[in-house]
């Protein structure tokens, strides 16, 4: 997307095609229909190209990731720069879960968390939900890459709690980049 906005053809996204590995994830082929990219073609053949590499001080892709999809997600009509805060939801998940998780719960919930299973929702759903909630608790996992959904200018609060000792430096720059606090 980056790159056709570059070139001055942004006209063209429906023209673009996305190849996929055979062995892409059902998530990550919802979200790709789910925001609209229709020409994608699975292949178990070695796809080779060039690597963009994840860290921002190498290829700022996280900081112009939440730009690019969440523009794309209001283009086709998922989001609207006019929705409403939604409310403070606690991204849970059902198949790892906290030793602890018991009292976390209750804990988010006496200050107006609400439980919610993403992996539950439909792609649509998980997005919105993510993408307008007024804060955000979740452990750390797949599900907070729907942040790159958020609106910067609303500076929400994100919580995302690690297992001790977790490496977290990049998890800061990324909710930094997005404007969460």
């Amino acid at each position: 997307m980056a790159g056709l906005e570059a070139l001055g053809l942004s006209d063209r996204l429906a023209d673009v095609e996305i190849i996929v590995h055979r062995q892409a994830t059902e998530f990550e082929l919802d979200l790709l229909l789910v925001l609209g990219f229709e020409k994608i073609h699975a292949t178990a053949q070695r796809i080779a190209g060039h690597c963009l590499r994840m860290t921002p001080q190498e290829f700022p892709l996280r900081s112009c990731a939440g730009r690019y999809v969440r523009r794309r997600a209001i283009e086709i009509g998922l989001l609207s720069d006019r929705d409403v805060a939604g409310d403070p939801i606690f991204i849970k998940r059902k198949r790892r879960t906290a030793t602890n998780l018991d009292d976390v719960t209750r804990v988010a919930r006496s200050i107006g968390y609400e439980d919610v299973f993403l992996e539950t929702l439909p792609m649509k759903e998980q997005i919105r939900r993510v993408a307008t909630a007024e804060r955000i608790f979740a452990f750390h996992g797949a599900a907070l890459g729907h942040l790159y959904f958020r609106d910067p200018a609303r500076r929400g609060c994100v919580v995302e709690a690690f297992s001790s000792g977790f490496a977290t430096n990049w998890a800061r720059a990324n909710a930094t980049m997005m404007g969460d606090a």
